[in-house]
């Protein structure tokens, strides 16, 4: 199994991942307040092209759900 330091390095790669796409302005942070726990909820808000769009999505939510 992991190691305590290679989880936590691995979930601050993470965070420092949202934090360039939220400067991007293509994710935004949300509450959570329905989900009892203590993981980040992110929503897409980038460019709404029909091409662009679901490939984006996909991928933050792969993203998120990585955690």
């Amino acid at each position: 199994m992991f190691t305590v330091p290679f989880v936590s390095a691995t979930v601050r790669r993470l965070y420092d991942i949202a934090n360039i796409l939220i400067s991007l302005q293509l994710i935004q942070k949300c509450s959570a307040v329905e989900l009892k726990s203590r993981k980040a909820v992110f929503m897409y808000i980038g460019p709404q092209s029909e091409d662009m769009a679901g490939t984006i999505k996909l991928l933050v939510i792969l993203f998120i759900k990585s955690w």
